[in-house]
C-alpha cells in the first residue's frame, strides 16, 4: 500500500516570500518505510521544478513522522490547533460593546489588506526565523486578493465609519458548515474581539449553518481564549514543519 502524499505549488506564496514554494500534503501511510519511498519520489520532483522552500502540517501524536521528517531536513515551526463550535443553532447572542458586522465591498477591501499586513502576528511564515517579517507580512496582504479571487466570504466589522476587523470564512453547503480563513481586529481595536466573534457566530446562525470551525496558531492567545470563551471544542493540533532546499 502507498503513502497518500501529494504536493501542490503555492505561486501565492512564492510571490510574497521571494522563493519558489510548495506545500506537501500528508493524507495517510502504511508504515514509515513505505512513506520514505514515496516522500523522496516527490521530492525529486519538487527539485526537478525548482522549488526552494516547503512545508507540511502533521498531527501531534504522530512521534515517528516527527522524527523522520526532522532527520531528512525539515524543521519545527508552530503548533495549530483546530476548534469546532458545533449545534450552532443554539447559539444566544451575548451583551457585548456593539459593532456594525456586515459584508464588505470592495473598497474595503484594501483597509482588510493593511490591517491583515499589519496587525496579525501569528501563522506559518510568522513563526519561522527562516522568513523575514516583511515578507511574512507581505504574505498576508496578498492573501487577501486569494482569497477574494476565490469568492470567499468577506465581512468587516465596523464602529462608526471606522473598520476595526474583519472575518473571511469558506463554506461547506453540504455539511452545513463554515471554516474560519481569517480573522481578528486591528491593533487598539482588540477591545472588540469578543463582539466580532459574537456578531459572526450569530450571523452563521441566522444564515442556518451547524458548525464553525477553525485552525489557528497555538501561540495566538488572545484568539485561543476567545474561542474558548464562545465554547468552541479543541478537535486537533497540528504541527507545523518547513525544509530549505
Amino acid at each position: 500500500m502507498s503513502s497518500k502524499i501529494e504536493y501542490i505549488l503555492t505561486p501565492w506564496d512564492t510571490k510574497s516570500l521571494e522563493l519558489k514554494t510548495a506545500e506537501i500534503k500528508i493524507n495517510t501511510y502504511s508504515d514509515l518505510d513505505t512513506f520514505k519511498a514515496d516522500y523522496f519520489a516527490i521530492e525529486e520532483k519538487l527539485l526537478e521544478a525548482n522549488v526552494q522552500f516547503v512545508y507540511t502540517r502533521i498531527t501531534s501524536f504522530d512521534r515517528s513522522l516527527r522524527y523522520f521528517l526532522q532527520k531528512i531536513g525539515f524543521y519545527f515551526v508552530e503548533t495549530s490547533l483546530e476548534f469546532s463550535l458545533n449545534r450552532v443553532q443554539k447559539f444566544e447572542k451575548r451583551k457585548l460593546p456593539i459593532i456594525e458586522y456586515k459584508l464588505a465591498n470592495e473598497e474595503d477591501h484594501s483597509v482588510i489588506k493593511i490591517i491583515a499586513r499589519d496587525s496579525f502576528n501569528f501563522g506559518r511564515f510568522h513563526e519561522d526565523v527562516n522568513v523575514p517579517s516583511a515578507n511574512s507580512r507581505l504574505r498576508y496582504y496578498n492573501w487577501i486578493d486569494d482569497l477574494v479571487g476565490q469568492n470567499a466570504e468577506i465581512y468587516v466589522a465596523k464602529v462608526g465609519k471606522e473598520i476595526i476587523g474583519f472575518n473571511i470564512q469558506k463554506i461547506d453547503f453540504s455539511r452545513k458548515a463554515i471554516t474560519l480563513v481569517l480573522a481578528g481586529c486591528k491593533s487598539g481595536a482588540e477591545i472588540f474581539s469578543l463582539s466580532l466573534w459574537n456578531e459572526i457566530i450569530y450571523e452563521n446562525k441566522i444564515k442556518g449553518f451547524n458548525q464553525i470551525n477553525a485552525l489557528i496558531s497555538a501561540s495566538n492567545i488572545g484568539v485561543f481564549n476567545i474561542y474558548n470563551q464562545f465554547n468552541f471544542i479543541l478537535k486537533n493540533t497540528y504541527l507545523g514543519f518547513h525544509k530549505k532546499f
